[in-house]
């Protein structure tokens, strides 16, 4: 009885799912490292591999810096945007709201 009580409060606590979903990319991560160095490593790799899959570090920098500033575009319009509407609000009722 004690153990399915603290199964079940493990499960209902906050932080279950997302340190659950954090280890899980974390192996994936690793299995998919040593996947592709295995692969890489194999004889004949770079024939039976397409050439669109094979980059260099210049093309996958500037497409992890395209990334990361459209996300950070998106965040700071979303941050103003909630900043707009809250300053709206506050304005057009009593101050009480």
């Amino acid at each position: 009885m004690a153990r399915s009580a603290s199964l079940l409060r493990l499960r209902t606590s906050f932080w279950y799912l997302p340190s659950f979903y954090g280890a899980f990319a974390f192996f994936l991560a690793i299995g998919t490292l040593l996947l592709d160095n295995y692969l890489l490593s194999s004889m004949d790799a770079e024939n039976q591999i397409p050439a669109i899959f094979l980059s260099d570090i210049n093309l996958s920098q500037t497409i992890l810096s395209s990334i990361a500033s459209s996300l950070l575009t998106m965040t700071t319009i979303t941050f103003s945007t909630i900043l707009v509407v809250l300053t709206t609000y506050l304005s057009e009722f009593s101050p009480r709201a």
